[in-house]
């Protein structure tokens, strides 16, 4: 998997993020527009807060990135999350031809 990084926003769908101690605070995962594509616990997978199924996940993702200038997905994974349902994301995410991918977790508080 790709580096984490770390990003500060109102969680709106039911997702746990890990935590790390080392990570890059992310700013444009914060964007209105910003595309973020949740995993939940259950394996719920959300893009920009819309439940999708996973066959659906690559086509929207080329619909959704076709007028963007910023080519960024941001993946938030609930830590509890099997890693055969963010496998599909992945997946997805390859197929549809998008490249930069960055995993969001959470900083804990010292």
């Amino acid at each position: 998997m790709g580096p984490s990084f770390q990003v500060d926003f109102p969680v709106q769908i039911p997702v746990d993020m890990a935590h790390t101690n080392h990570s890059t605070p992310q700013q444009d995962a914060r964007r209105d527009d910003a595309l973020v594509i949740a995993v939940a616990r259950d394996g719920e997978i959300y893009l920009a807060n819309t439940r999708v199924r996973p066959a659906e996940l690559s086509k929207l993702l080329q619909q959704s990135m076709r007028d963007r200038a910023q080519k960024t997905v941001y993946v938030k994974a609930d830590a509890r999350a099997k890693y055969s349902d963010i496998e599909v994301v992945l997946n997805q995410i390859r197929e549809s031809g998008l490249q930069n991918v960055v995993f969001l977790t959470e900083r804990p508080d010292h």
